[in-house]
């Protein structure tokens, strides 16, 4: 039961994610992600997991094509989460700007997100 639960979620999760048809804030997102509601915190999650997704599924690339950027593996959605929300909370100049640039200067701010050396690259 508490696996068909979480799935179920997993799915409205990603379903709420693709939603939306305008981008977030970082402003938006957060509250989404701090609020009690379970279709809020299930925005949030889906969010959070397609950020992630591609991040590390979509090889983000440097501008100068030399690195790839990825984050931590380790790291959970939760820690990622919680990561965004205070980088909101403690930058209040960010909440205006895109969630996912501000997710990513979250991340990078923590070390969460780091950028390897291609193969070949100078």
């Amino acid at each position: 039961m508490k696996t068909s639960l979480a799935i179920l979620l997993v799915v409205l999760a990603c379903a709420l994610s693709f939603a939306q048809p305008t981008r977030s804030s970082a402003g938006e997102l957060a509250g989404f992600c701090r609020s009690s509601d379970i279709a809020s915190q299930a925005f949030c999650v889906g969010r959070i997991e397609g950020y992630r997704s591609v991040v590390d599924e979509l090889l983000v690339l440097v501008p100068d094509a030399t690195a790839q950027i990825h984050i931590e593996p380790t790291a959970t959605n939760g820690e990622l989460e919680r990561v965004f929300v205070k980088y909101v909370a403690d930058n209040p100049e960010t909440e205006h700007k895109d969630a996912f640039l501000v997710f990513s200067f979250a991340l990078r701010s923590t070390g969460l997100m780091t950028e390897t050396k291609r193969v070949g690259a100078k």
